[in-house]
């Protein structure tokens, strides 16, 4: 069903000629694939809405292709790669500010095997000894303690 909906949209964009809606479905395309584990369908919908973002310069749209290229590179096993596609969803997420990005990245970074959760995952924002960041949904905080090297740990606020 998910499929047929963001297909159809995906048409009418490019019918509209809509560059940022179908920069858009392509990754809900490529992310309904993730779901479904078929990681080599998953892939041209990705590049495609990566190229589109790109050249648009459509920061979100990147946020989530990376995110989604990190999902790709751990369901595969490759959490090096997962590391550090993650890593940039959150490094972008925090320079715009977009608080969905960080809560996903910190959760998908702090949901690595152990051997690749060494350091932290943020740069310190201040020089308190921690830092908490908002994620803006009810009943979440992520707590990072500074200067300890430990991802970010979800909390009930």
């Amino acid at each position: 069903l998910a499929l047929d909906y963001f297909g159809s949209a995906l048409d009418y964009s490019i019918e509209l000629g809509d560059k940022r809606n179908e920069c858009i479905g392509l990754e809900h395309l490529g992310n309904c694939y993730i779901c479904l584990h078929d990681y080599s369908k998953a892939l041209p919908y990705l590049e495609k809405s990566l190229q589109i973002a790109n050249d648009m310069d459509l920061a979100i749209a990147k946020i989530n292709i990376y995110f989604d290229y990190g999902s790709i590179a751990s369901h595969n096993q490759n959490y090096s790669e997962a590391k550090q596609y993650w890593q940039l969803s959150l490094e972008k997420s925090i320079e715009i500010n977009y608080q969905k990005g960080i809560s996903l990245a910190n959760y998908a970074l702090s949901h690595l095997p152990k051997y690749f959760c060494t350091q932290s995952v943020l740069k310190p924002h201040s020089k308190s000894p921690e830092t908490r960041i908002n994620t803006g949904f009810p009943s979440s905080i992520f707590l990072l303690k500074l200067p300890a090297e430990k991802l970010i740990i979800p909390v009930n606020a």
